[in-house]
Order: C-alpha cells, then structure tokens, then sequence
C-alpha cells in the first residue's frame, strides 16, 4: 500500500540517542506530568532529570545484572514506571513491565508472565512492595529474587559514558499480549521495533516537538505505554498521566486535563467514548475547552460509527470536531500501531451487509438499507510497512472487498514469541502459497481493504458459525446494545455454545446501574431476541444479565469472549 513522505528521524537508532538528544537540546523542559485522583499536578519531571535518574539506576542494574537478563517491573502507573522502563533500554536488561496483581486475588496472567520470562529481577515501588509483601513470600519463583524499590534520585550522572553497547536488534522489552483469546505470549520488541512504530505514529499523527499527549490508559500494555509514554519522548513533546481508575471513578478529570494543560493528542478505546457521553453532565461540560486537540485516537477495540457520532454531538459546544477523530488498528505483536488515518483526514465509514460479509465480501450500500452495518476505516500502513488481506486456509492474497486475515510485514513487526519456537513459526513466518520467500505475520483479525484502507471485522476464533454461516460477534453486539434502553453501552458479549449437535447463540449483557433494581427481565428477553431476530434471522438460546462492569475484560479493555463462555457454561 502506498505511504505518505514524512520527514523521519533517521539519525537516531534507539529511544536512549533520542534522549540523550533531547536532554542537551531542551534540558529544562518537562517531558512527564503526573496527576492525582482529583486531576491536580503532584510531580513533573524535566529531560535533564529523567536522563539523570535511569542513567543512575541503568548503572546500578548493570553492577548486578548482564545484558539480556530480564528485569519485572512492578508500578502503579507514573514516573518510577517510565525511569525504570527507560533504565532498562539504557542498560540493556530487559524489561518486563506488568500489571500488579490484585490484593487477596487471584492472578493466573501475573503468574504466568513470572513463569515465562523467567526474571532475574524487580523492580518496583513501594506501594506494590507492600502490596505484594505476602506473594513474594508464598511464591518459590519469586521470593528468591532481587528486588529494588525505586525511587527519584537527584544525582547528575555522565550520561555519554555510559556506553554499554546497545544494538537495534537488542530485545528492548516482552509486550505480554493482552490475553482476549489466549494464555498472554511476552512478544520480543527490539529496539528497531521501538524505533520504526514510533515513527509510524509520527506519521499518521502528524507529531512534532509541540506534542502534548493527556492519558489515562494502563501503561502495562501497548496503546498506553508506546503510544502515550514513548511518543512523546520520540518526538521531544510531553505527556500529562493518570491513573486509568481516575478516569474510570470520574472521566471528566481526562477532559479537564485537556483543557487545562492544552493537550494535542489523546485517545483510548471505543467504549470509553460511550462512557464520557453517559457520565459527564451538562453542568461540567461548561469547563471544558477542545480547541487545543488535534488528535483523538480510537483504536484497541472494534471503532464504532454511533458511539463516534455520539460523543462528537455531546460535544461539539465545547469546540469538538468529528475531523478529530482518528480510527486505528494495532497489536503488540506489530509493536503497536498497524494502520491509521491521516490527522487531517476525516474518518471514512461504509455500509456494509452483513449477509454479504457472511460470503466473505463486502458490498458498499446506499441510504438506509436493510441489513446493513457501519464499518469504520482504520486508515492505512505507515513508514514502509505492509498489510494486505490473506484467505487464512488457503494462503492466497485477496483482492479489495474481500473479508480474510490480516497479514503484516515490516520492520514494526516483532521477531517473534519469548522462547516459544512453536507459535512463533505460525504466527510470524507465514507465506502466501505463491511465495516461499517472505514471511508474513498472521494477525487473527479479519477485515477487508476497501479504497486502500482497512477495515476491522473481528477476530478468526471469536467467529460465530450457526448453520453454517458465519457471524462477527461485534455487529450482534451492537445490535443487542440498542435493543433497550437498560442495557449498558460496550457491554455486551455473544458466543456460540453446543447443544444437541448444534452451535447455539449465547447473550450476556450488562445492565445500566440505574436498571438493576427496576427492570423487567421479560421485556429486556424480549426485546434482545426481537433484534436479534429481525437483524440476524438467528435465535437466541440463552440470555444472561449481569452488573455494569463484571463483563470478562483484558488488561487493555478488549471483551473476553472465551472466558464469558467458560462462565456462562
């Protein structure tokens, strides 16, 4: 696919050149702010000091630890996080940032990370160090580890002798996959990863020096760790931070922070755009300002044209645009981004039919049509990277307007699955039956291209099949959601189950809190398998309500359909 020319930042080969550079450049600029629960600053940090703080704890690492050892980080999301992320690249340990385990909870994917990447040390704050006080001391695996409590240093440290030899193919970090269909896999991320991704978003974005990102997203994972902590450092902007439950307690402190600190760039996924809609009153909105923002990306969940209307109608007195937004696709196995629009293009979104998907292509329709969807384009690839559409059975390319899997080649693809040879080959050295020389990396998406940009359809093991014709839970989701108006937005997962010989459509839908003491359970039945009916001419075999927010998530918010049917069965 062709790529639009950008500037790029050739001269650097990783993000610790990148920084040195900054910090001889703009020594005084703060490059990370960090907000309380109510929004309120408690901490900057200039590129002079961060560079003085992971220089000093790289040295430290490096007095104890050789290159390649892998190194646990353990943070509640702020600066000790990003220093000792960044100390890592520095000294050439790999990190392994992960998402604290729950206090007097089980946690299967924090286990498994310790188990595969097989770390010779923590690094943590003090918070989690009192936290995970009781695991280390159950767990052989971990109680035998090093473990340093970070904190901020105000020392000076020569950065520039510091040299310890790091190459562009060094593993920089394991990315564990977000687990929304299986056991997490730690995907190897070099430096030349970190590198050619970043300038990806670069491209797409539009991004300079004048970046001002605003995030809430975990940085334990790919949308909020490259695309909201490390963009910024790549370009020389800045990030304000905080945590993903200020957002979720009171998402109005995102949109002030917007405001407040003019930010340029911010985004999240689909049904977080929903929740503002919901959540923020009139009274609030009367505080929030949206001239300085170019950018508000929407990507790691399928983006929805409704839910983009919706917010960018509950907003526009406040100077939001529809033109702001940016639909995206990415994976942690693609380092992050994949694909995305320009920042001056507006979103481009089709009516497609569903009965024609199920046939494995797309038709654009006109108007108002029965049995049609909304599909929103995901833009384009970026800085000489590639996607094309491959039927995942017989390995052939496919032609626009054509539904198949997504295949992926370029320097942002990662090299593969930490000490997992098998899924490896598979994933990342597929070949199209035409050709036995390039490997293509196997994303498990389905979408089809249409005039040059993707469209996501949904993933190859969420597929729904009933009689023998295929279904993409979203649409049905999407459809459910509307059914009634107790039912909550982005909550909603269906599967298949089997039963007498026959696969089986399966609903389980969160209720709006304001709906769980008064509802009419016969009416809310009712109206599911109407829609589902007139829409999709499939029944329903079973319905199950639950409470706002008990729907199976992953780390980065995407729906679990597998473990909704391990708990619905």
């Amino acid at each position: 696919m062709g790529n639009a020319p950008f500037h790029k930042q050739e001269q650097f080969l990783t993000f610790n050149e990148i920084l040195l550079s900054h910090a001889r450049e703009t020594a005084n600029k703060p490059v990370y702010y960090l907000l309380d629960d109510n929004g309120n600053e408690t901490e900057r940090i200039t590129y002079t000091e961060l560079l003085n703080n992971l220089t000093f704890q790289a040295f430290q690492l490096r007095q104890n630890f050789k290159k390649g050892d892998r190194c646990l980080l353990i943070f509640q999301p702020g600066l000790e996080l990003i220093i000792s992320l960044l100390a890592c690249f520095y000294s050439g340990i790999i990190a392994v940032p992960v998402n604290p385990p729950k206090r007097n909870k089980a946690n299967k994917r924090f286990w498994s990370i310790i188990s595969d990447s097989a770390p010779s040390c923590i690094l943590m704050d003090q918070e989690n160090r009192d936290l995970l006080e009781k695991h280390f001391n159950d767990s052989e695996k971990i109680n035998s580890l090093e473990k340093m409590v970070v904190k901020k240093v105000d020392l000076p440290v020569n950065a520039e002798l510091l040299n310890y030899g790091i190459k562009q193919e060094d593993i920089a970090f394991l990315q564990y996959t977000s687990g929304s269909t299986d056991r997490p896999k730690g995907v190897m991320v070099s430096h030349q990863n970190l590198m050619n991704n970043s300038e990806v978003i670069k491209q797409s974005f539009h991004h300079d020096s004048s970046l001002v990102v605003i995030n809430w997203l975990p940085p334990f994972h790919d949308m909020g760790l490259i695309g909201n902590l490390l963009q910024p450092l790549y370009v020389g902007g800045c990030s304000v931070i905080m945590h993903p439950n200020t957002f979720l307690r009171k998402p109005v402190i995102w949109l002030q922070a917007i405001t407040k600190y003019k930010g340029t760039t911010t985004g999240c996924p689909n049904f977080a755009l929903d929740y503002c809609v919901d959540k923020i009153s009139e009274e609030q909105k009367r505080d929030i300002n949206f001239s300085s923002l170019k950018v508000m990306f929407c990507g790691s969940e399928q983006v929805r044209k409704l839910t983009l209307q919706r917010f960018s109608d509950a907003f526009q007195e406040q100077g939001f645009t529809y033109q702001m937004f940016l639909p995206c696709y990415g994976l942690a196995e693609s380092t992050l981004m994949v694909s995305g629009i320009a920042a001056d293009e507006i979103p481009l979104t089709i009516s497609i039919s569903q009965m024609k998907a199920e046939q494995e292509s797309v038709v654009e329709l006109r108007g108002d049509a029965n049995e049609s969807f909304y599909a929103v384009g995901c833009g384009i690839s970026w800085n000489d990277n590639q996607m094309i559409i491959a039927d995942p059975e017989t390995m052939q390319q496919l032609e626009e307007d054509h539904i198949g899997e997504i295949w992926l080649k370029g320097d942002s693809v990662c090299r593969g699955y930490w000490n997992n040879p098998e899924e490896t080959n598979e994933t990342f050295r597929a070949q199209l039956s035409h050709d036995d020389d390039e490997n293509w990396l196997r994303t498990g998406d389905l979408g089809f291209l249409h005039e040059g940009q993707v469209f996501i359809t949904g993933r190859i093991k969420d597929m729904i099949i009933i009689r023998g014709v295929n279904y993409f839970p979203d649409y049905i989701e999407e459809t459910i959601e509307s059914a009634h108006k107790d039912l909550q937005k982005d909550g909603c997962a269906v599967f298949s189950i089997e039963r007498e010989n026959e696969e089986k459509l399966v609903v389980m839908q969160e209720l709006k809190r304001t709906a769980i003491r008064n509802m009419d359970q016969e009416e809310i039945f009712e109206s599911i398998r109407e829609a589902v009916t007139r829409e999709f001419e499939i029944p329903v075999f079973g319905i199950q309500l639950i409470s706002p927010g008990r729907l199976p998530r992953t780390t980065s918010g995407k729906i679990q359909r597998h473990l909704c049917k391990k708990y619905y069965e």
